[in-house]
């Protein structure tokens, strides 16, 4: 849900949304290494990474930018079903989980 300063700013700012996917995009390789949940340890601050997508009708980024911290490594059952939540909102203790394979930023 985007909020009302969200709302207040949205489709005034196309030209620098160009520019920073520009500068995305030129960035070399060794800027863009992907860093994955399952890459984290226990203890360790992230943002999920973003991705486009809608989000209240409208084309732009989608996903929470919450800061979390991963609690525990995912622990499957036989189905290959997760047992429980791995990480915790550090905003509202509220716990979620995440996949393996979710592209986060790292927060020291």
């Amino acid at each position: 849900m985007a909020t009302k300063l969200v709302k207040s700013i949205r489709d005034t700012r196309a030209e620098e949304g160009k520019e920073l996917r520009q500068t995305w995009v030129k960035a070399s390789n060794i800027e863009c290494v992907p860093l994955r949940f399952g890459d984290l340890k226990a203890g360790d601050n992230f943002i999920p990474m973003p991705l486009p997508g809608h989000s209240g009708g409208y084309r732009d980024l989608a996903g929470t930018s919450y800061l979390f911290k991963k609690i525990r490594p995912m622990a499957r059952n036989s189905c290959g079903r997760p047992l429980e939540k791995n990480a915790i909102r550090l905003f509202d203790g509220d716990e979620d989980y995440f996949p393996e394979s979710t592209l986060v930023i790292s927060v020291v």
